[in-house]
């Protein structure tokens, strides 16, 4: 009977949270099948913020509860662990687990407390650019058998550990997994969307999302007005890239930085009181772009816009991009995005979810229990 750990650092962005919880939730249902799940907790927000602004949602530690799945909170930074907390970690740790899969880079450091362990321990390394310091964290981690391998989520992050010095052999692709049945009813949406919004349903409407900070905002901004320009019906709307809802933090940058636009009537920024979510906007739109942080973009956004039926246009800038061989890269300047998306736009998009090169949550979690033989 595998037993698997889940250790939660809960400072990973909602959708890397939400994405984390999603598996452990979809193991516990695996009860009848022989595998049992527990949750390590470092940080409250591993497992109350996955939905942060949706009321409708249980908060996570509540389903947890529900579906039987104990969990262990330690909810103490670092520097401040007792050893009272230390012991009650590695009493987790060493609780019969076959494998335990920390979701995040964060857990790194808890792991070095508990290096003695002899179970093997595999970190998830998604919605993670590659540097060296972190190679460095892993060698020495290896090194004392603490950790056995990574998990990471396209091919090419893989890569791009090897070239940092992990042994490929330690560095294992799981894809995301997504449920393709919240995009089944896509042209309701659409109509719901663009109704509520006064939005003649023959518009084109480009999706743009980003993540909460200033860094990629005139970029975004000047792609937004030369697309208005070249397209007087056009209506774009911007929501944050990291969260299924937008910040508060978000909504009040968008509102100081995009008064000077120059037809604010056909920009539409979604924040934390819209009545509609990221996967509304998938489903209501044309086409999308997609902005990165460095040379990465959030795998689930990715994947959401692939399932949507979307072809997604990714904002590149210099360093190379760590995506599936499926995304649309245009060069990090205005005009060339902005043609790129009139390229990616679909108006014919079939009624059912694009499934290709997109897995479920369930098929990803058979991912996960393999790594209970392979660690």
């Amino acid at each position: 009977m595998p037993r698997i750990g889940i250790m939660l650092s809960g400072l990973l962005p909602d959708t890397a949270n939400y994405y984390a919880l999603s598996i452990v939730e979809a193991l516990a249902q695996q009860k009848e099948a022989g595998v049992e799940v527990a949750v390590c907790s470092l940080s409250d927000p591993g497992i109350n913020s996955a939905h942060p602004h949706d009321a409708e949602e249980p908060a996570h530690n509540q389903r947890l509860s529900e579906l039987g799945v104990p969990v262990h909170s330690l909810n103490a930074p670092l520097t401040a662990i007792t050893d009272e907390q230390l012991t009650g970690l590695n009493g987790w740790i060493d609780s019969g687990f076959n494998v335990i899969v920390a979701f995040g880079r964060q857990c790194l450091p808890y792991l070095w407390l508990a290096h003695t362990s002899r179970v093997p321990t595999v970190v998830w390394l998604g919605h993670e650019e590659p540097d060296a310091d972190t190679a460095g964290q892993l060698g020495a981690l290896f090194a004392v058998q603490a950790l056995r391998s990574c998990v990471v989520d396209w091919p090419r992050e893989k890569e791009a550990w090897v070239l940092l010095g992990i042994d490929e052999s330690r560095v294992q692709v799981i894809q995301p997994g997504i449920e393709v049945s919240q995009f089944a009813h896509r042209r309701h949406r659409r109509v719901e969307v663009l109704h509520a919004l006064g939005i003649p349903l023959d518009a084109a409407t480009i999706l743009l999302t980003m993540p909460a900070s200033t860094t990629a905002l005139p970029l975004l901004l000047t792609v937004v007005n030369l697309y208005l320009r070249r397209d007087p019906e056009a209506h774009m709307f911007i929501c944050e890239a990291e969260t299924e809802r937008s910040s508060f933090a978000f909504e009040a940058l968008l509102q100081t930085h995009t008064r000077w636009l120059a037809d604010r009537a056909r920009v539409h920024a979604f924040g934390p009181t819209s009545l509609f979510t990221k996967l509304d906007l998938f489903c209501a739109v044309d086409g999308c772009l997609l902005t990165v942080a460095g040379s990465y973009v959030t795998p689930l956004t990715f994947l959401q816009a692939v399932a949507s039926g979307l072809s997604p246009v990714i904002a590149a800038g210099p360093a190379p991009l760590l995506l599936p061989e499926r995304a649309v890269v245009a060069n990090g300047e205005p005009f060339p995005i902005v043609k790129a998306l009139e390229a990616a736009i679909n108006r014919q998009r079939p009624l059912t979810p694009d499934e290709e090169g997109v897995i479920t949550i369930a098929e990803a979690v058979k991912g996960y229990l393999a790594l209970t033989s392979k660690v």
